[in-house]
């Protein structure tokens, strides 16, 4: 049972990293990951890598000390030791291989590492999205991610928008959230369309609101959630969780959804 009432529940659960606090339809954070330096300084944002000798200085962005230990971010080096920097990579293409999940234990409500978790296209709404499977192409935690196939076409109608829709409760209920966080992470290849705006809707028994927006979606892994902290907008009778997007300018390609979490 969650949030007072039965709620579908993935066969795995994986580990969420939740990023960006964002209110009513509005924010965005972009993550990328970067390969790991050897020895080299690290960005001021996050803490820098370990100094290329034992006993030498820290980096950039860590604080100084004996076998140039990296600070707070950074995974400095033992006695020297090179390490890994994180900072924003824009919309250059990350790849899963560069992204580190050994010490991640991922256990969003939705993981998507068996299969679709119950995702659904409706059928009469909208014609952009043509297909969902779980694709172990690019994720964000583990291997497994919801790939939506999305060829939008002209200025108007059905197929400017697609859709997929999550349920939150089983046998047609519903789910109270209020007071709970809802994150989601998206990523798209090919990235970076300045007209492709990705929304995130509750649908509930009241009607339907949009609760994040993300735009522009980028190849490197997108953090939103929000905190519904008041009952506006139905949320304590929320019945599916709706994955939208929308573009005039044709867009084609893929959009990642990945570790959408609720607690």
């Amino acid at each position: 049972m969650l949030f007072g009432t039965t709620l579908r529940q993935p066969t795995a659960r994986l580990a969420l990293t939740a990023s960006l606090a964002v209110l009513c339809a509005l924010g965005c954070a972009n993550r990328g990951m970067e390969a790991p330096h050897d020895g080299g300084a690290g960005t001021t944002a996050t803490g820098g890598a370990g100094g290329k000798a034992g006993g030498g200085a820290g980096g950039a962005g860590g604080k100084a000390g004996s076998g140039g230990k990296g600070g707070t971010g950074g995974k400095g080096g033992v006695g020297g030791g090179g390490g890994a920097a994180i900072k924003d990579a824009g919309c250059s293409l990350l790849t899963d291989a560069l992204v580190d999940h050994s010490t991640t234990t991922c256990n969003a409500l939705f993981n998507f590492e068996t299969g679709t978790e119950g995702a659904t296209i409706p059928g009469s709404t909208q014609a952009a999205f043509t297909g969902v499977m779980k694709s172990s192409a690019q994720t964000y935690c583990g291997t497994g991610a919801l790939a939506i196939a999305a060829s939008f076409s002209g200025t108007s109608g059905n197929t400017t928008k697609g859709e997929v829709d999550l349920p939150l409760a089983v046998d047609a209920g519903t789910a109270n959230l209020l007071g709970k966080t809802i994150t989601v992470h998206v990523s798209a290849n090919p990235a970076c369309d300045s007209g492709l705006r990705f929304n995130v809707n509750l649908n509930t028994t009241t009607g339907t609101s949009v609760i994040l927006r993300i735009q522009p979606v980028t190849q490197n892994w997108s953090t939103a959630s929000i905190k519904l902290s008041t009952p506006d907008g139905g949320v304590n009778s929320a019945t599916t969780l709706v994955l939208q997007a929308f573009s005039i300018d044709g867009y084609v390609g893929t959009i990642y959804v990945d570790e959408v979490d609720i607690r």
